[in-house]
């Protein structure tokens, strides 16, 4: 179990989202449901709709530079949801996954929220990869 004295204190609370077709496909994400329960104990706000994913249907490339590039057009904001919660500018964020592989995905969605107005974006995943020097 989760202990909110973990994270430092956020705004509002996003899950990294899946696309419509993988959601529909699997019938839950794994991000939404962690961030509903970060969000009880912290008493923060948690929206599953401001962050989306475009479907591909191309396989995601294995170089982290490829990677980086591919992730960067891989999410948008709604901008419906972005006017209900009075846009992002000055706000803390914190984004919750499942696990981390490299980074990049945790990072491209860094990276757009920052340039829509977040000041500062922290990442909270339950497992991590282990990095290629460890084995």
């Amino acid at each position: 179990m989760l202990s909110a004295h973990q994270y430092a204190p956020v705004d509002l609370i996003i899950p990294v989202p899946l696309s419509n077709i993988s959601l529909a496909k699997r019938g839950f994400n794994q991000a939404w449901e962690l961030s509903k329960q970060m969000s009880a104990m912290k008493k923060t706000p948690t929206t599953p709709f401001l962050l989306r994913k475009h479907h591909c249907k191309i396989e995601v490339p294995q170089t982290k530079t490829l990677r980086t590039q591919f992730l960067k057009r891989s999410f948008y904001l709604d901008k419906n949801e972005l006017i209900k919660i009075n846009g992002l500018r000055g706000k803390r964020i914190g984004v919750v996954d499942d696990f981390m592989n490299s980074g990049a995905t945790l990072n491209a969605i860094a990276e757009l929220l920052k340039e829509n107005g977040a000041t500062w974006v922290s990442n909270w995943v339950i497992l991590r990869t282990p990095s290629p020097e460890l084995y």
